[in-house]
């Protein structure tokens, strides 16, 4: 698994567990984003995920087409979740229509 082996260069431990879970939260929480399901935990492990993938991508450049990949695109997904990590789900959210802004 090539994800596997990117989370052992970071010297994670068990690194085919935390794999799996960055790929549930990214399906998962990226649905539970857009229907705005409990958008502002979500939105936080996402941001914190992508600072490790921007810290990770510096080495490479800015821009994402270089080999390896630059941190452009992680840094616009890092801003992007923490826009709603503090704007929340919305009117129109599930979080809304429950009653409750987590």
């Amino acid at each position: 698994m090539v994800a596997t082996h990117v989370i052992a260069k970071l010297g994670l431990p068990d690194p085919l567990a935390i794999t799996y879970f960055l790929g549930c939260l990214e399906f998962f929480g990226g649905i539970a984003v857009a229907i705005g399901f409990l958008t502002r935990p979500v939105a936080l492990m996402l941001a914190v995920e992508f600072v490790v993938i921007t810290h990770w991508s510096f080495p490479h450049g800015y821009w994402f087409t270089n080999p390896g990949g630059g941190y452009e695109f992680p840094l616009v997904l890092f801003v992007t979740y923490i826009a709603i990590l503090f704007g929340g789900g919305g009117l129109y959210s599930v979080d809304s229509a429950i009653g409750r802004e987590f």
